[in-house]
Formats: structure tokens, sequence, C-alpha cells
């Protein structure tokens, strides 16, 4: 409302002037994370009285927190915008690996700065700053991971996480060993090596171990028989599988020459009461004698 008054005015003078408010307001709310990124569409409410103040609420986006849960604006001729800024929600990622001698623990993501970062070892009893790292074998230690921060609508966050270090694989194989019949075992030994191909052992100074002592299969015939490889399966930070081995008894050259080869001797005298037979002479250990009568 503009007035003019164009009277001359001698004595005093009431005027009365009548307005009609702007209902013509517009406001635009708008979802954008930490880098001012739209997270979630834009909506534009139109119709709103002008001087008005009116409330907006943030919108729940999965994965995100809003700086805060609603936001006034008094509304002005143009230019009214409310903003929601979110941040992405913190997350844990777990560690899972088999030992290799390094130091491992759970990664905290989206952490933003005003972030009060908090560790609890004994499933929220007590809490600590420090993160800690383990190397040595570990069966699911739990971490939980409390962040704390004021400037938004939720201001602390709960969260899990897990570290499990497996045992590395190693494989003890009893050597194959090979000798000929009539001879002594020969001294047994095994190979240790890693199990899973593409490994490598970690640099540790840890030395797998075996049962010395080796026992075979019973027997000397020529022939095959086992060589057991046995020893602890679970060795420090180390999972060991024990493979056994052949020793292989080849059979013999047999000796010729006098005394060697075999001879019979016929059995001819008179009768005198007693059994008699022929005599077979330089027979060796194995040997099996048969004897035709027709």
């Amino acid at each position: 409302w503009h007035p003019t008054v164009t009277d001359t005015v001698t004595d005093s003078v009431t005027y009365v002037a009548q307005w009609s408010a702007n209902t013509n307001i517009s406001y635009i709310v708008r979802y954008v994370d930490t880098d001012g990124t739209e997270i979630h569409d834009s909506k534009t409410v139109n119709d709103q009285t002008m001087a008005s103040t009116v409330t907006e609420y943030a919108e729940s986006i999965p994965g995100y927190i809003a700086d805060k849960a609603q936001k006034q604006l008094t509304l002005g001729a143009e230019g009214n915008v409310i903003t929601f800024v979110y941040r992405a929600r913190v997350t844990v990622e777990n560690y899972t690996g088999v030992y290799d001698g390094k130091e491992h623990t759970i990664t905290v993501k989206n952490l933003l700065e005003g972030d009060t970062i908090e560790y609890s070892y004994d499933n929220g009893v007590t809490f600590e700053s420090e993160l800690r790292s383990y190397k040595d074998v570990v069966d699911g230690q739990g971490i939980v991971v409390r962040v704390t921060n004021e400037n938004y609508s939720q201001t602390e966050q709960i969260l899990n996480g897990i570290v499990t270090i497996t045992p590395f694989n190693m494989v003890v194989k009893a050597d194959n060993q090979v000798k000929i019949y009539g001879a002594a075992d020969p001294e047994f030994t095994a190979t240790v090596s890693v199990k899973d191909e593409g490994t490598v052992k970690p640099d540790d100074g840890y030395n797998i171990t075996y049962d010395g002592e080796f026992v075979r299969q019973p027997g000397e015939d020529a022939g095959s028989y086992t060589i057991f490889a046995s020893g602890n399966y679970n060795q420090g930070n180390y999972r060991v599988t024990f493979e056994n081995g052949t020793l292989e008894i080849k059979k013999a050259e047999r000796p010729t020459g006098e005394g060697f080869d075999i001879t019979v001797n016929p059995y001819e005298g008179v009768y005198d009461a007693k059994a008699h037979t022929i005599t077979v002479n330089n027979l060796l250990d194995g040997d099996q004698v048969q004897y035709s009568y027709d």
C-alpha cells in the first residue's frame, strides 16, 4: 500500500488504511550431503503467507543422518530456502584373513571432523580411544565402536566390528623312500611346505615341527609300505596337515655262483625204516619252494 495524501489539513484528520497479506510466497526444501550434493529430490511449497514462519522436518534417507530433525524459516519476499545437510552413516568394515605375521584391525568409514570415536573390547562395558590391532590368530574378536557428534540429529552411533585371523596352512609330508629287499630301512625324513598354492609362509622365524620317530607299515617282502607322518595339528599361528609317504621295497637280484645256485641232492639208500627225501640247497629268506609229484 502506497498512500498519497493531496488534501491540505488544517485540523486533525484520521486516515484508515486497508491492506491484504501476500499469500503468493513460496519456499524450497533441499536435502544435501556434506559436500552440497543433492541426495534426495528437493520440494517447492507454494501459496504461503509473507512473513509467516514455516516448519519442515528432515526426510528419512537410508544410510544418512540429518543435521537437524526439523528447521524453521520466516518467509521473505524471495530466496526462501530450507536446507537439511546429511552425513553418511558411519560404517565398520570387518577384517577377516589368514595369519601373515602383520597387524590387522577393523576399518571405520565415513568419519567427519568433529566426530569423537571410542572402542570397547568388553561388549560395550568400557570404552577407550585406542583402536587395537591384532597379529596372532584370533577367532572373532568383537569391537564395539561408538561415534558421537553433537552437530547432528543423531548424536551417537553404535556399531560392531569383528577381527578374525585364521591359521596359516602348512603340510608335513613323509618323503618317499626306496630300498632293496633284504636291506635295512633307510633313514626316514619329511618335507615341510605351504599347503595352499600361491601362498608364502610368513617370515616370523617359527619352525614347523613333526615327530622324528617315524612309523611304517610292517613288512619286508617286495612291495609298497606306508610311512606315517605325525605331529601336532595346531602349532601357534599354523595349522599343520600330515601326509604319509611310501617305502618301496624292490626285488633283489638273486646272487649266483657257488654257494648260491639252487641245487637238489637226491636221496638213495637202503631201507632203514626211517623217512627220507631230497635236499634243496642254497635257499634264501623269502624263497617259496613247491613240489610236484606228477
